[in-house]
């Protein structure tokens, strides 16, 4: 199953992260994954192991990039929509409560995005941790460069 981002969620957080736990299922599925690309030794003749873990490896790299995108999106949109909110207040020497409320919002929000971004390097380092382990590391600078990763 593959969950598509649509930009539009950006402003609803809850949906959002419902989004992002539907987009980390191959992370929380990675045992049964490997366990598949790396069968016991009675069943390795059957299997392609450098092959399988060939396709994992591009399948999490792929759904990293992905969510990484997504994240980083609603973030530049959040912070976009916070300098509006900001401009606003700014504007007016009175702001009203619900424009103080928009902003406490806008800036709670922006928190808890840069607060996946940490959840999404952990994810990561988790999945890849036990990949590195059950199929030998095929690619030390692929993986390498993902956990190197600028975040910020």
């Amino acid at each position: 199953m593959s969950i598509s981002f649509q930009p539009s969620i950006c402003g609803e957080l809850l949906q959002f992260q419902e989004m992002l736990k539907k987009m980390r299922s191959i992370d929380d599925k990675i045992i049964y994954e490997l366990n598949q690309a790396k069968p016991t030794e009675s069943f390795s003749q059957e299997v392609d192991s450098a092959s399988k873990c060939q396709f994992l490896h591009q399948k999490l790299q792929s759904s990293y990039t992905e969510r990484d995108n997504a994240i980083k999106h609603c973030i530049a949109v959040t912070e976009k929509r916070l300098n509006d909110l900001k401009s606003q207040t700014d504007q007016n020497s009175n702001p009203d409560s619900a424009l103080l409320k928009a902003l406490r919002e806008c800036r709670f929000s922006l928190r808890q995005l840069h607060t996946e971004l940490n959840i999404e390097e952990v994810v990561r380092e988790t999945s890849l941790k036990g990949f590195n382990h059950a199929c030998d590391n095929p690619d030390d600078d692929d993986v390498a460069g993902l956990l190197s990763d600028s975040r910020w």
